[in-house]
């Protein structure tokens, strides 16, 4: 499959293709796994401050009926306008494959991966897809492991689960009221 000297090189100094279609399917086998480091997701500021902006609504009029039926307001999630624009940060595995016409294709692995679920000489059928920045490599949607018969597929975190589910709850209860505020008023002039 090639000089063992030269997979461990595989990669150094190659640029990336530019024209990378928008989505491929590739077969072939496994040649290199390289290490896993941390990537940030990002998280648009303008997103983060129309949750917030809706979320103080909800948590202003939890405020004020706590305070009619006198009890303790419920404790908010905490974080802020800082903490929810630093997005949550995933693992990215690079995979080197050699396909079926002997060409070396690199893909990108987002999120958690066993080193039981790939190795090195299994083949492998990926469905990868064009990532939004051009310098990176296509990422792996769906990986077909052929050689032990399972199926891979890559979860990463997404904005919404970096929000979580409490204060998009909130969000949509200040949406809701923010709504009914609106259509009060604009009912009434």
């Amino acid at each position: 499959m090639g000089d063992p000297e030269y997979i461990e090189e595989l990669g150094v100094g190659l640029p990336l293709s530019t024209d990378l279609p928008k989505e491929a399917v590739i077969t072939g086998r496994v040649v290199k796994i390289e290490d896993a480091y941390a990537r940030e997701l990002s998280v648009p500021k303008g997103l983060v401050a129309i949750v917030l902006a809706v979320v103080i609504v909800a948590r202003a009029a939890t405020v004020l009926l706590a305070l009619v039926v006198r009890a303790q307001p419920g404790a908010g999630d905490g974080r802020g306008w800082k903490a929810l624009c630093k997005g949550p940060e995933f693992r990215v595995t690079p995979v080197w494959i050699r396909d079926t016409e002997g060409l070396f294709v690199e893909v990108e692995v987002h999120g958690y991966l066993s080193g039981r679920a790939l190795r090195r000489r299994d083949r492998v059928q990926v469905r990868a897809l064009r990532q939004d920045g051009r310098h990176l490599p296509m990422r792996a949607q769906r990986i077909d492991n052929l050689t032990i018969g399972r199926r891979i597929v890559p979860r990463r975190p997404t904005v919404w689960t970096h929000f979580g589910p409490s204060l998009l709850i909130q969000a949509i209860i200040g949406l809701v009221l923010v709504g009914s505020l609106v259509t009060c008023l604009w009912g009434a002039g």
